[in-house]
């Protein structure tokens, strides 16, 4: 899945750079790191109403991370599947403890976790 997004992008002229965190310690650091580089997309958890709690695990979905506030410890994302009174839909905010825990993806095999796409300046 993550090779068929490089390829999306890449055809829109992006450069990209798709990868694995899953043996960094720290990965909340790596995520600001990334974010302060240009948009990360990270593959995550499918969870919501309505949808079956087995497939969302097993499918999965994918967000862009586009922010983040270290003293309020939340990312700043846009989430297609989320809406957010105050904010333009799509665009929510996600504490760092939630997006660890969707970002493992305990659920599936080991080399499709913390899986992630990023964005880079030419």
């Amino acid at each position: 899945m993550p090779r068929d997004l490089e390829k999306i992008l890449i055809g829109y002229g992006l450069n990209v750079e798709r990868g694995s965190a899953r043996n960094v310690k720290d990965r909340i650091h790596c995520l600001e790191k990334f974010i302060r580089e240009g948009p990360t997309m990270i593959a995550i958890d499918l969870i919501d109403r309505g949808i079956n709690p087995f497939l969302g695990k097993l499918f999965g979905h994918w967000i862009v991370l586009w922010g983040y506030d270290d003293e309020k410890r939340e990312f700043y994302c846009y989430d297609s599947r989320k809406k957010e009174k105050s904010l333009p839909i799509g665009n929510c905010k996600y504490g760092y403890e939630t997006i660890l825990k969707l970002w493992e993806r305990d659920f599936i095999p080991r080399p499709f976790t913390y899986l992630y796409v990023r964005v880079k300046e030419n």
